[in-house]
């Protein structure tokens, strides 16, 4: 499916979405502008995946739009006290592993590729900085994380390899630049902490959504 004026239109209203929550996070009186925005964008990003489910269906497009989902749930849980915190780290859980699944749905398990050892070392050194920063009764859930977003964005650049298509390059960019994302989020919570931080991991991480998301219309 082609993208059209309903794609456009809404492409527009998540990028105007995306950068009011920015600008609230960082200029805004009170946190009731951003805790609005950003799930609302987030929600726009959802929209894209599920008019893809109007036509005809395919388990990509299914697995992809229920990973959107997860990552709602997510986004409203990391807005809540840090108790929450673990239940975020679940809620993304759930969407690289449905990603994970989307991906080799399409081409099969796909996790040996030229950008496989560079992948796997970015994930290493992000262990290795932010550990000491991590608390104990999150050390594990913060590891298992990280190895599932490696996981996923080794297996979505495998398949942007095996099949050279143009909707499932455009969905593994995706995926790297929500596995950026993820780190510089990890780097700026447990390590090296930035005023920018919080801009520049929300653009990673909403640009590479919505490309995940485009990616079920093309």
């Amino acid at each position: 499916m082609s993208l059209d004026l309903f794609s456009i239109t809404l492409s527009l209203a998540i990028l105007a979405s995306a950068v009011g929550a920015i600008l609230a996070r960082y200029y805004s009186k009170g946190p009731l502008a951003f805790n609005v925005l950003k799930p609302l964008t987030t929600s726009l990003i959802l929209i894209m995946a599920l008019s893809s489910l109007a036509g005809s269906r395919t388990q990509y497009q299914i697995l992809i739009a229920v990973g959107l989902l997860f990552s709602l749930a997510g986004d409203i849980f990391l807005m809540l006290p840090s108790q929450y915190f673990v239940r975020g780290i679940l809620g993304f859980s759930a969407t690289h592993v449905l990603y994970f699944l989307a991906f080799a749905a399409v081409s099969g398990i796909a996790l040996i590729h030229p950008l496989t050892p560079v992948l796997v070392l970015i994930a290493v050194a992000l262990a290795a900085l932010i550990w000491r920063g991590v608390k104990p009764s999150f050390r594990i859930p913060v590891l298992l994380y990280t190895v599932l977003i490696t996981g996923t964005a080794t297996q979505a650049a495998g398949a942007a390899f095996a099949l050279r298509t143009t909707s499932i390059t455009t969905a593994a960019a995706g995926a790297l630049l929500f596995f950026i994302s993820d780190a510089m989020l990890a780097t700026d919570r447990f390590r090296l902490s930035f005023s920018s931080a919080r801009a520049v991991v929300l653009s990673f991480y909403w640009l590479g959504q919505f490309l995940v998301a485009v990616s079920t219309r093309l």
